[in-house]
């Protein structure tokens, strides 16, 4: 760390989860492949935390995906 070695690559990061919407760590990515749904969310959470995002997603999706994913 002292060197600063990789502070061009950290800074880079930074920069890109910026641009994305990301302004914290940790950041979580519910990402909807299908749908292409992006839902980010920030801080520490608990699983639970998720649930009624996820399970948004799911609803919108097709009846056939959400009996695919039980």
């Amino acid at each position: 760390m002292d060197s600063e070695k990789f502070a061009s690559r950290v800074q880079e990061d930074i920069d890109e989860g910026g641009k994305i919407g990301i302004a914290a760590t940790p950041t979580t990515i519910l990402l909807d492949n299908e749908a292409g749904e992006v839902k980010l969310e920030s801080g520490a959470l608990p699983p639970e935390a998720f649930k009624l995002d996820i399970e948004n997603m799911l609803r919108k999706d097709s009846p056939a995906k959400q009996s695919e994913l039980r």
